[in-house]
């Protein structure tokens, strides 16, 4: 159902490219609840998220100044907000400088994970962050359901097309395909040598498969005739992961796409919890905690786990 407020409804998303696919449920029920009415408020880098099932009255630019501060210029910012009804802050975070542009902007109503806001949303410590997101919703409509938001992403004709294309041209036409996403912040990242030693066994024992692996840098992975590296668009890499049999990668943006496609996978995690970040849609799935040290986590047991949940011919 609609509310029956009058004015924008201001959504800010200032956070990481993996953080705005698991806001993606709350932005759809946001759409539901405000047809029409949401102006976004993003960051870098991020246009072609969620504007393709999830159109919206505005977009505005909050480019940081100090990352670490999170800061930016509030007067540019608040000018283009221009008044509005509700604010909804989707991250976990209140900076002086957000703080500055809800003074400036002064919306009737406040949303978000802060005790600042004038709708302080409570959400349990153990929560997912794809539900902790949408409790935001929640809070706005006791009965909606999230499972009911999970569609999978949509990206542009374009980007699904060259991807399909991309796909047709890497994998033979009775292959499985399996999606591999090693790269990420560093302190996140698993070893080379411990990728090549599984993708290596992997391939042993399911000659069905050919791999894709998918980073914006040159990964140093030993050569293997059916392990192939791409470095598409943003936008193209995300949508093709919606057509992999199966998904191995680090805590990123791609494992929350490969969730929500529904496609089965491991995820690897260090320094991050999987209870927080890791998959929560497909099935099957596993995720792997390596209790703060991606070191941790050996190469038997990610081989284990992948010959449990890739689709088999």
């Amino acid at each position: 159902m609609s509310r029956q407020t009058s004015g924008d409804i201001v959504v800010v998303s200032i956070n990481g490219l993996g953080d705005q696919i698991l806001t993606w449920p709350t932005m759809r029920a946001l759409h539901q609840l405000y047809p029409n009415r949401l102006k976004l408020v993003l960051g870098v880098g991020m246009r072609f998220m969620f504007c393709r099932d999830v159109p919206f009255k505005g977009q505005v630019r909050a480019l940081y100044q100090d990352r670490e501060a999170l800061t930016f210029d509030v007067d540019k910012v608040a000018a283009a907000i221009g008044p509005c009804d509700t604010l909804i802050h989707l991250g976990p975070w209140l900076s002086d400088s957000l703080w500055d542009v809800i003074c400036a902007t002064k919306p009737r109503r406040s949303i978000g994970l802060n005790p600042a806001f004038s709708d302080d949303v409570k959400v349990a410590a153990d929560v997912h962050m794809f539900e902790r997101s949408f409790a935001l919703a929640e809070h706005l409509d006791p009965d909606l359901i999230f499972e009911d938001f999970c569609a999978p992403p949509v990206f542009s004709p374009p980007a699904e097309n060259l991807a399909q294309r991309l796909a047709q041209e890497t994998i033979n036409k009775h292959e499985k395909f399996l999606f591999v996403h090693p790269e990420t912040l560093v302190n996140k990242m698993w070893r080379a040598t411990y990728f090549d030693e599984v993708l290596a066994a992997f391939l042993e024992r399911c000659p069905e498969y050919r791999v894709v692996v998918c980073s914006r840098h040159a990964y140093a992975l030993r050569a293997h005739p059916r392990v192939h590296h791409l470095h598409p668009h943003l936008e193209v890499a995300m949508a093709l992961v919606g057509l992999a049999d199966c998904f191995l990668g680090v805590d990123s943006c791609f494992l929350h796409a490969a969730d929500l496609y529904r496609i089965p996978g491991v995820a690897l995690f260090g320094t991050t919890q999987s209870a927080d970040w890791g998959f929560r849609l497909a099935q099957p799935s596993v995720n792997i905690d390596g209790d703060g040290d991606m070191s941790r986590i050996k190469p038997e047991e990610v081989l284990s786990a992948l010959l449990k949940v890739a689709p088999r011919a």
